[in-house]
């Protein structure tokens, strides 16, 4: 890569980097981001204080992918509403069930249950097998066979899923619907997401998953890249009209 194709990059990564700056630092001098309404973040909020208000926990799984390979963005996108429901679940009665088809998953989701506990000041009420490891990751039926099996024992009231899915999703929805169960669906994975809009209105597909730290948390980074993106993304297009249009009169 030369000096006249590296600068243009090298140009472009300077100027998103100042605008995230500036955006975060808007973001933390008190300017408000209008964020756009999501089905899949309205519902967690509401399960967040439905489960302590009626007494009956949720069933949250964060997926089947590792923290260390391509998908490691959803499932730290995972744990970051895990954190957030995890905060008053656990401040109560009703920790959120939790389980997981990947090692690394299962330490980091058991961190977030303690670190929730101990800011309760309930330190010793924490068990660590409020969080299970099901399958490994190369094992999806299983997964969904274990995940079924606790979704019907009739503990939780709601089923809560964001992470790395595939087909096996069907499995468990289907069982969390023969209980009548709300269920909020998050995943990147195609053929999840298709599956979960079968399933239920109230889904985060693709980017909107790894939008949960702005909308759960409302991190000052998180809400200023979302704001970098909707300018990145107008510009885009406005780049691709502009160049329709210099086409069709230029020739």
């Amino acid at each position: 890569m030369d000096l006249f194709t590296s600068a243009p990059i090298l140009i472009l990564i300077i100027v998103c980097v100042g605008l995230l700056y500036w955006l975060s630092y808007r973001v933390r001098s008190g300017r408000g981001v209008n964020l756009r309404p999501l089905n899949g973040y309205i519902a967690l909020k509401a399960q967040r204080a439905k489960s302590v208000e009626t007494g009956r926990g949720v069933h949250f799984s964060v997926g089947r992918a590792n923290l260390s390979g391509s998908s490691s963005p959803t499932s730290i996108a995972a744990l970051s509403a895990l954190d957030y429901i995890a905060a008053d679940a656990c401040a109560s009665d009703v920790p959120p069930l939790t389980t997981t088809g990947d090692g690394t998953l299962l330490l980091a989701a058991q961190d977030s249950l303690r670190a929730a506990y101990n800011v309760a000041g309930r330190q010793h009420d924490y068990s660590p097998r409020i969080a299970q490891y099901l399958a490994a990751e190369n094992q999806p039926m299983t997964f969904a066979a274990g995940t079924s099996d606790i979704v019907n024992r009739g503990e939780v009231g709601s089923n809560l899923m964001i992470g790395r899915f595939g087909a096996e999703l069907a499995i468990v929805t289907e069982s969390a619907e023969r209980g009548d169960m709300e269920q909020v669906i998050g995943s990147d994975d195609p053929t999840a997401m298709a599956l979960a809009v079968l399933a239920t209105d109230k889904v985060l597909l693709g980017e909107e998953v790894f939008a949960s730290g702005a909308y759960l948390h409302g991190e000052p980074v998180q809400l200023a890249s979302i704001q970098l993106q909707d300018i990145l993304r107008v510009l885009a297009i406005a780049g691709i009209l502009l160049a329709t249009l210099f086409y069709l009169v230029v020739g």
